[in-house]
């Protein structure tokens, strides 16, 4: 006897058959995308900001592709590429005033290095090391809390329980 053949056995319903939408309400607030270019936005913006931003996009993306290497080679222990990702991260960042903390995910590496970390310091904890690589107080960073678990190198911290 299989375990679904057990009586009381979870039997999923077959799924139902795809359909196309058809309804009339739609996917996006409006009809068409929300542009910049080429708008009174645009010619509004601050040139300095938007030159740092496509550097710091450039940067980032060259960032993505040399860390994931580095992963590939073996010296990194992990690397979660943002890879399109890295206009959120960036923005998000820039956005943050001098006194302001960012706490970083794990795919926020980006962000941290915006911010004006060091890159090779954005990659310490990544590389397997017990510390961050720099200053959390310094820079306003909180150290990165990754989801995934503890390696044999990672300290983990445990309450110790009353006596």
């Amino acid at each position: 006897m299989t375990v679904m053949e057990q009586r009381g056995a979870y039997r999923p319903a077959p799924p139902p058959a795809w359909q196309l939408r058809t309804d009339p309400a739609p996917l996006l607030p409006e009809a068409e995308p929300y542009r910049v270019l080429g708008t009174d936005a645009a010619r509004k913006a601050d040139p300095e900001l938007l030159l740092r931003l496509h550097g710091e996009l450039v940067r980032g993306r060259r960032y993505n592709t040399q860390a994931t290497a580095l992963t590939k080679q073996g010296r990194l222990a992990v690397y979660p590429s943002s890879t399109g990702q890295e206009a959120c991260e960036i923005a998000a960042a820039l956005a943050l005033r001098e006194q302001d903390w960012l706490f970083p995910s794990y795919r926020d590496t980006l962000a941290a290095v915006a911010r004006g970390l060091d890159p090779v310091a954005a990659l310490t904890l990544l590389r397997g090391d017990w510390h961050t690589g720099y200053d959390p107080r310094e820079h306003r960073i909180a150290p990165c809390a990754p989801p995934w678990p503890p390696s044999s190198r990672t300290p983990s911290v445990s309450p110790t329980p009353p006596a």
